[in-house]
């Protein structure tokens, strides 16, 4: 937003307003051209009625300021676009206000994607593409999102008045037909005026942008680097001293390889993608690295092993370790891989909430899943059907979980392999007797789901994947989720754990060096405290 004032755009910025300031901003003479809020939203079940949280305590529906509604509508209001959850209530009552067009999210969406989502879509349209184009180059952006939130790129989507389907809106129409007076870069930065009142921020840009967004506090990272961390590449590297503070930083790793680097594999490796991935980038610019995804197999542990065997990318994330086939299929194509271990992980068994079960023991997650326990009375629950559910077998979690859990035992007959997590965790949710196992990063911060706790035999001691006291659904927001239980996983006293690998390819080319560098860097301090915002378990 702050890159528009270099396009004729005055900036105007509301954090937490109150109703008061809120509609005596949007009631200025001079009007605005679009409307931005990014924040907490929600649609009634019908799609009818939107409500937007404007501070902690006002909570506004549409009909609430749809007088200033319509007053700025009147004054040239060409754009809505509301980054938040669940806006197609908000989408339906600004359509009988006769705005020509707005942008809203269809389902609940992520901070990060949110967020992108945003960057992307001005990036493009003060390019001067038009608003349809802008939009559709945004969503297929955010395609590097669809492993950590499967559907991602589909939720922004363009509602229009038939009247304007004939005016494109550019970003040069904008500046060209609406702004009557341009204003200098300096001028308007002097005219921005920031509101800091707390939570949700506003933004108008000179009678052009309006954005209110949601501003969160920077996540609290435990064990931090006793100093600073570089942000830029030190030089002189390779001295004594420079050598010794190596395993801290990034900017202390030498023989950085230049190019553009593609990786695959694990999706229980895509919370740490997005965390690590772009700071390493900022410190090294000409270390490019693309997730690359198999043009048939789905994505997973084993596709990704593959795809480096086979030549197609650079290094392979992984979330159980080489199998024997894999390493003997390496040596017959006349190299070796090697796994670097970088995090640990644990693996939590979910079910529904309203299933009255605390806890499992490792047999009878065994039990469970080959079959031989099939009503959840058998192990003093109610009389209902047990329905368990699991990824398919190229993913690197089932595998393991075969391998460690089930003692290489047969997936029983009844057991339903589902695609992806959030498919399965909406048929969790929707299933009584169902039940789910997956990596704690992905289903602890679920409200829909109840983690269990585990123990390793009958009489032994149960241990929570979760830190603290359970968070119950109907306690449970954005700001008040459970969290991964890491110390357990890192003490061993969690049952399921597992490391996750980087896997490289050792035949001395450059992807090798790629493999070895993009692990040198994840186990310095600063890659392992990333790993662990990122709600993983650092190594060391």
């Amino acid at each position: 937003m702050q890159k528009l004032q270099e396009k004729e755009a005055e900036v105007i910025c509301l954090k937490q307003p109150s109703r008061e300031k809120f509609v005596n901003t949007l009631r200025q003479e001079s009007g605005f051209h679009i409307f931005i809020f990014s924040g907490h939203s929600r649609s009634e079940e019908d799609g009818t009625i939107g409500c937007i949280s404007l501070n902690n305590s006002d909570e506004l529906s549409i009909d609430e300021f749809n007088n200033s509604l319509r007053y700025v509508i009147d004054k040239g209001l060409q754009l809505a676009i509301f980054n938040s959850c669940d806006g197609l209530g908000l989408a339906s009552q600004l359509a009988k206000l006769s705005l020509p067009r707005s942008i809203v999210m269809r389902e609940p969406i992520p901070d990060e994607v949110a967020v992108k989502f945003l960057d992307y879509f001005f990036a493009e349209f003060t390019n001067n593409k038009s608003l349809f184009t802008s939009v559709h180059t945004a969503r297929e952006r955010l395609e590097y999102f669809e492993n950590k939130y499967p559907g991602a790129m589909w939720l922004p989507t363009i509602f229009i008045r038939e009247s304007a389907l004939n005016k494109p809106l550019t970003w040069q129409e904008l500046t060209n037909n609406l702004i009557s007076t341009p204003k200098t870069i300096g001028s308007l930065l002097n005219k921005k005026t920031l509101f800091l009142l707390g939570v949700i921020s506003l933004l108008v840009v000179g009678g052009v942008i309006w954005w209110l967004i949601g501003e969160k506090p920077e996540p609290e990272v435990k064990n931090p680097p006793l100093f600073r961390c570089p942000q830029e590449v030190v030089q002189n590297v390779d001295s004594p001293e420079n050598k010794i503070k190596s395993d801290k930083c990034f900017a202390y790793i030498y023989e950085i390889p230049n190019g553009n680097w593609l990786h695959g594999g694990s999706t229980t490796w895509a919370p740490i993608r997005s965390k690590v991935n772009p700071k390493i980038e900022d410190i090294f610019p000409e270390f490019k690295l693309s997730y690359k995804q198999h043009p048939s197999l789905p994505p997973g542990s084993g596709t990704g092993i593959l795809m480096l065997i086979k030549g197609q990318i650079s290094f392979a994330e992984s979330s159980r370790p080489l199998t024997d086939a894999e390493l003997q299929r390496s040596r017959n194509r006349g190299f070796q891989l090697k796994q670097v271990p970088v995090a640990i992980d644990g693996i939590v068994i979910v079910v529904n909430h309203e299933l009255d079960v605390a806890g499992l023991t490792l047999k009878q997650v065994q039990d469970i899943y080959t079959g031989k326990i099939k009503n959840w009375s058998e192990i003093g629950g109610a009389n209902i059907e047990i329905l368990p559910y699991s990824r398919p077998v190229y993913s690197g979690t089932t595998p393991f979980f075969q391998e460690e859990i089930l003692s290489n035992k047969k997936f029983g007959e009844n057991v339903i392999f589902i695609p992806t997590t959030t498919k399965a965790l909406r048929e969790v949710k929707a299933n009584k007797g169902a039940i789910y196992f997956a990596t704690a990063s992905e289903v602890i911060p679920q409200c829909s789901v109840k983690p269990l706790a585990i123990a390793f035999e009958s009489g032994g001691n149960f241990v929570v994947p979760y830190k603290g006291d359970f968070v119950p659904p109907e306690n449970c927001s954005e700001q008040n989720r459970n969290q991964p239980n890491l110390e357990a996983f890192e003490n061993g006293k969690y049952p399921i754990t597992r490391r996750l690998f980087v896997i490289v390819k050792k035949d001395g080319s450059f992807d090798e060096k790629a493999g070895e560098a993009y692990g040198k860097l994840l186990l310095t301090d600063e890659g392992q405290n990333l790993i662990k915002e990122a709600g993983y378990s650092p190594i060391r």
